[in-house]
């Protein structure tokens, strides 16, 4: 019988390990519309440049913002991933259906085709270098560069890139393996990326918009650009649809932790009425 499954959220990986043969892209928090189970699936990529035969993580999970997981599991994917392919999406990872606010992914195993098996403690807490969390001239600088690009609309610059050993990451957000030269989603150039979004390249930029001497055609490019910006507003109703499933996972919680604490007294109280009736059946029949 096949499954049907509903997501709720989905988080996304918008940086780069270092020396890990492993990329996460995107992590996907979804239940079974039939039976109310909680999974969670995780979309990596082998980056390593070898075949790989199988990867164990540790989840983490936290309900609150202590550095202490309320639930710790482990996972093992028993696969046959070639080079730069991506995995792990069709792998559904049982998780307790007490909803946790955060989790931490380690990379724990990672075994290859050539029988070699490597241990790596690798974590995904860290946090992305958003184009948007950086300082005013950078975030300036950044505009005027998206602005002349033409794939802006479909593929907007998100994410400062970052450019690791194994991977890179471009602007897009998209992670590719070290050894290609375009992004395979945008087809932005990496050593393009590398030098545009150079900090002190952006600061420069910043500073010369500041002085005036950009042209004017460009300042007002970019005026067009500030003024027609879209700002999309917050998804108020996938929002909303993710704080109602928490509302039924916090009151399925609620009746199972009622039915447990009742489940005693029950117990003892059928026996009791059993003990009773089987009693009054004895004192009806003359038996006692």
């Amino acid at each position: 019988m096949k499954k049907y499954y509903k997501e709720i959220n989905t988080k996304k990986f918008h940086f780069i390990f270092d020396n890990s043969p492993i990329e996460f892209i995107e992590a996907i928090n979804l239940y079974d519309i039939d039976t109310f189970d909680y999974y969670l699936t995780l979309k990596m990529k082998n980056v390593s440049g070898e075949k790989i035969k199988g990867v164990k993580i540790k989840l983490h999970l936290f309900i609150d913002n202590t550095v202490v997981p309320y639930k710790k599991l482990e996972y093992t994917y028993d696969v046959k991933v070639d080079a730069d392919a991506i995995f792990g999406e069709k792998d559904y990872i049982p998780i307790p259906q007490t909803f946790y606010k955060s989790f931490d992914i380690i990379l724990d195993e990672v075994s290859f085709e050539n029988g070699v098996t490597k241990s790596y403690n690798i974590s995904s807490r860290k946090k992305g270098d958003m184009i948007d969390d950086q300082t005013n001239d950078i975030v300036t600088a950044c505009e005027l560069v998206e602005e002349s690009e033409s794939l802006k609309e479909n593929f907007p610059a998100i994410v400062m890139p970052a450019f690791g050993e194994r991977a890179w990451i471009c602007s897009c957000s998209h992670k590719n393996s070290s050894d290609a030269e375009v992004c395979e989603r945008c087809s932005r150039e990496k050593a393009w990326l590398m030098t545009v979004y150079d900090k002190e390249h952006l600061r420069r930029l910043s500073k010369d918009e500041g002085n005036g001497t950009l042209t004017m055609s460009k300042r007002a490019e970019k005026a067009r650009f500030i003024e027609k910006r879209d700002f999309k507003p917050l998804d108020e109703k996938k929002e909303l649809v993710i704080e109602n499933e928490i509302k039924k996972v916090e009151k399925r919680e609620r009746y199972k932790d009622k039915m447990r604490i009742q489940a005693l007294p029950r117990i003892v109280l059928y026996f009791v009425g059993g003990f009773l009736i089987y009693f009054l059946v004895l004192l009806l029949t003359g038996q006692i």
